[in-house]
């Protein structure tokens, strides 16, 4: 069988949470960003409640004030 893996395409917020998640279940991925480097954007990220319950169900929640 060949390498199978889940492609996640973007490590973006939802990329690497889906990736985050992948690994914590043992599930074997590639992550693939096309830009070189991260940028800083200086933007704020409005999370809704069922993104935050997510977010904690990743593990992720002590985070989330850390801002």
């Amino acid at each position: 069988m060949e390498d199978e893996r889940v492609l996640v395409v973007g490590a973006g917020i939802s990329g690497l949470a889906l990736a985050r998640a992948l690994r914590d279940r043992d599930i074997p991925y590639a992550l693939v960003e096309r830009r070189a480097t991260a940028e800083d954007a200086g933007l704020a990220i409005n999370l809704p409640g069922n993104a935050v319950r997510a977010l904690a169900a990743l593990g992720l929640s002590d985070g989330l004030d850390a801002g």
